[in-house]
């Protein structure tokens, strides 16, 4: 069915909006793309809502399985991996995902998996179970390109026990993006091994 659905890949064209499109002398402009990139993820919530609400784990939730219409409007194009809540299932692992998931509760386990996506999609970070290093990078990362956001707040949550997506969805609406005007400086991020920010002014 997909083969039918006009669309682009969800890395490829999260990537014009995620911090490796952002520029240090235009502020106001990392605040649309970064706003673009949470009106994306909302999307994505709604996706995977839709699911939750009649029983159904996502379970493959991966960048390559999302795709983006020329409406905005995002489709799930991989199903092969989805099943039904409390029923038993193929493990998985990947970049999105850790092995240790597969042992939680399937709701769960799709917003740990959500939550990863979102880093990855945002900076490339790989899967971790060190995920507060990696949102507290990100956060400061967006505060270097002089964005202040509660990403972290949804994010955090998403990596919680408890986490549900429908509390997930209130808070990503929640959510603030405001331009700050303080001194900033990407030198420590152009040194990390976690992104490379080469090139960026």
């Amino acid at each position: 069915i997909y083969e039918y659905i006009d669309g682009r890949n969800l890395y490829e064209e999260s990537t014009k909006y995620s911090v490796f499109a952002m520029d240090s002398n235009d502020r106001e402009g990392n605040v649309s793309k970064f706003k673009k990139f949470i009106a994306i993820v909302e999307k994505i919530f709604e996706l995977v809502s839709y699911f939750h609400e009649r029983d159904y784990i996502i379970h493959d939730i991966h960048p390559d399985n999302f795709i983006i219409n020329q409406d905005e409007e995002v489709f799930l194009i991989d199903i092969e991996m989805i099943y039904s809540f409390g029923d038993s299932f193929i493990p998985i692992q990947s970049e999105i995902a850790l092995a240790s998931w597969n042992k939680l509760d399937g709701k769960v386990a799709d917003c740990y998996k959500l939550g990863n996506m979102i880093l990855y999609l945002a900076g490339k970070f790989q899967v971790s179970t060190d995920f507060e290093k990696n949102i507290s990078i990100l956060e400061e990362i967006t505060y270097c390109f002089g964005l202040k956001t509660t990403i972290g707040k949804v994010l955090k949550y998403l990596f919680s026990p408890e986490a549900n997506i429908k509390v997930a969805q209130k808070l990503l609406r929640e959510l603030k993006v405001e331009i700050h005007q303080e001194e900033t400086n990407l030198n420590f991020f152009q040194m990390s091994p976690v992104v490379d920010f080469k090139g960026l002014s």
